[in-house]
């Protein structure tokens, strides 16, 4: 057989599949690899061994033979526990044929990777939201107003909670491999999450607390006592209430 034909067909023998394939963590998945002979499915006499290598280039599988499926399409099951790449080497043979194809497996925690463009999008969006975030704690010190200053503050804490959910999905598609940031800003958004409800309490407490002290002290102002004088009176008698 001529030389060029026979590099080939062996050239041919197995497709490579796509530069990087993306899977789930913690998933059992199915490696499946097409073989193919001149452009026809190897046949069930065809063999195909895997080596795939972690992370680190240590050894999850190390040259297992996988499962001839008999329609050309070689399959091996394994579970992917840690998070990045992994280097993947397909080796077949049929007769006196052989070759290799090689590729890398991304496994994430979704089983989903953000493209760039997506990726701006999500920062683009953090970006304005943290700018959000830190006008509404400016304007909550600025405000007189006891109902404006508790609501801008409120609103800053929503946004907070955004901002870490936000933080936490971009280091899942974009810092893989950085497991503490991403437990970092799990715990994060979860605990604000947690929190919400006893924010919602306290705020709505102390918001009526400070607008019964503020008709206290408009109604001593009303009796023609000072305005300082009545602002200090009413912190007096609460605190009086308070031992």
């Amino acid at each position: 057989m001529n030389k060029k034909i026979l590099m080939l067909l062996m050239f041919l023998l197995v497709m490579p599949l796509i530069s990087a394939l993306i899977y789930q963590q913690n998933e059992t998945i199915d490696l499946k690899v097409p073989c193919t002979l001149d452009g026809y499915p190897c046949s069930a006499s065809a063999t195909c061994n895997i080596t795939c290598q972690y992370p680190n280039a240590t050894y999850l599988i190390e040259n297992k033979e996988m499962t001839n499926l008999g329609t050309g399409d070689f399959n091996y099951s394994t579970n992917f526990i840690e998070i990045g790449e992994y280097q993947t080497k397909v080796s077949c043979q049929e007769g006196v044929q052989n070759a290799t194809s090689t590729f890398t497996i991304t496994i994430t925690p979704t089983g989903y990777e953000l493209s760039i463009v997506e990726g701006i999008v999500y920062i683009s969006i953090l970006t304005v939201l943290i700018i959000l975030f830190i006008g509404l704690v400016y304007l909550g010190f600025k405000f007189e107003y006891v109902a404006l200053k508790i609501g801008a503050w409120f609103s800053a804490y929503l946004i907070l909670i955004a901002i870490s959910f936000i933080s936490w999905n971009l280091s899942l598609d974009y810092l893989a491999n950085a497991g503490f940031l991403i437990a970092f800003f799990r715990i994060i958004f979860l605990f604000l999450l947690y929190a919400l409800f006893p924010v919602i309490l306290v705020t709505t407490f102390y918001t009526i607390y400070m607008m019964l002290k503020i008709k206290e002290i408009q109604n001593l102002v009303d009796k023609g006592i000072p305005y300082d004088e009545a602002y200090a009176r009413t912190i007096k008698s609460g605190l009086r209430r308070i031992k």
